[in-house]
């Protein structure tokens, strides 16, 4: 197609034309969204690849309800947690009930560093300090790189944070709203075994719990949380990759992926829904990924410093470097995990950022995934609703 470059990068309603530029995978996302709002199951993906998701999850609350509530004294896990609180009971904004510390090497810069997780007030979100510097906001609005990681810059340029966007899928796929992240030791989080699984481990451990507004009691509006509520579909892309958002009554997320110069990954499609389906236990362990191929290449250009076969699934056109993979389709539901993390980019006053859509993304990355959050933030958000219990 003969698409003007400029429109390529842009959030922009879906017309004719990207219809057409997203082709058959988009047709077929359009036709789970169907399937899916009938029978109101997780969607469907592709059914050329098959599902890749887990069958037989037990239904949980609608996403609306379980995502923001606050832990209980009795709840043991946070990431399937739904509430004991009373029936007509609010929705309250939540952060973490102690602080958690985890060091490790970063993924470009290989340096050894320590982020402590902290607890936050409602009404705060989520912001790093590195190094005692200026407070830099998790906002869509801070993005200031997006080449094979999210970085983001205060508003004073004065500190940059790299490498976000695993942290900020744990938190997102918890339901932590309120957090003060503080990085020392240089500007990159921790990569840890390269998925967001150690970092959801210990977020629970030390749970999931109500944040109060200061100075105020629990239950205040204070604490309401919001939800975005997109009224129109929107879609960005950059030739055949596109991340697009379909107006939808609860949350689904749903990845494809298509390396066709790499058969052990090949063409996959994985879908979320998180009212149905636990984030730790699907999406948290999924691993970051390369190309044999590529690395040399990569750490020529300063980057994938701190990168080894015990934190970043390798492979090559004719098998994995490092297996057992931890589930089959790994690569897709790490794209999913990115994606994640990159819309809790759409975070705000405490409230969490992934919208009451269905997102679809093929052959996407952080550029598309942090322009869809900012065109859903400019073009939709108007339509903020609270979330009611």
């Amino acid at each position: 197609l003969d698409l003007p470059p400029d429109e390529a990068c842009a959030g922009t309603t879906v017309s004719k034309r990207s219809l057409q530029l997203v082709g058959g995978a988009m047709k077929a996302a359009l036709d789970a969204v169907r399937a899916a709002t009938v029978a109101r199951l997780v969607p469907l993906v592709p059914p050329s690849h098959g599902p890749s998701y887990s069958k037989g999850i037990p239904r949980a609350e609608p996403w609306s309800r379980r995502r923001f509530m606050a832990s209980c004294s009795s709840c043991t896990e946070s990431s399937t947690h739904t509430s004991n609180h009373r029936e007509g009971s609010r929705a309250r904004q939540t952060t973490v009930g102690k602080p958690i510390t985890l060091s490790g090497v970063g993924l470009h810069s290989g340096v050894t560093t320590t982020l402590t997780v902290l607890p936050e007030a409602a009404g705060t979100g989520r912001y790093f300090v590195v190094d005692h510097g200026s407070r830099i906001e998790a906002s869509a609005s801070r993005v200031v790189d997006t080449r094979l990681c999210t970085v983001l810059a205060s508003e004073d340029m004065e500190s940059k944070v790299m490498t976000v966007e695993h942290l900020l899928s744990a938190l997102e796929g918890i339901g932590i709203g309120n957090a003060r992240l503080e990085l020392t030791g240089g500007p990159e989080v921790p990569l840890l075994d390269g998925s967001s699984k150690n970092w959801v481990e210990e977020l629970e451990r030390a749970k999931v719990v109500a944040a109060v507004a200061g100075g105020k009691e629990v239950g205040s509006e204070d604490d309401a949380v919001f939800a975005l509520h997109p009224d129109k579909p929107i879609t960005v892309y950059e030739g055949d990759a596109f991340v697009s958002c379909i107006p939808a009554t609860e949350c689904r997320l749903t990845y494809g992926i298509d390396f066709p110069h790499l058969p052990p990954i090949g063409a996959r499609w994985f879908s979320w829904e998180p009212a149905n389906s636990s984030y730790t236990t699907h999406v948290a362990p999924a691993r970051t990924f390369t190309d044999e191929a590529q690395i040399e290449q990569l750490r020529s250009m300063g980057l994938i410093k701190g990168g080894s076969l015990e934190n970043a699934l390798v492979c090559n056109a004719k098998e994995w470097i490092n297996p057992p993979l931890r589930f089959d389709d790994e690569p897709c539901r790490h794209k999913l995990l990115d994606l994640i993390g990159d819309l809790a980019l759409m975070g705000r006053n405490g409230s969490c950022g992934l919208p009451v859509a269905h997102i679809v993304a093929y052959k996407a990355g952080h550029t598309l995934h942090t322009r869809m959050a900012t065109a859903l933030l400019e073009e939709c958000g108007h339509t903020w609703r609270k979330v009611e219990a």
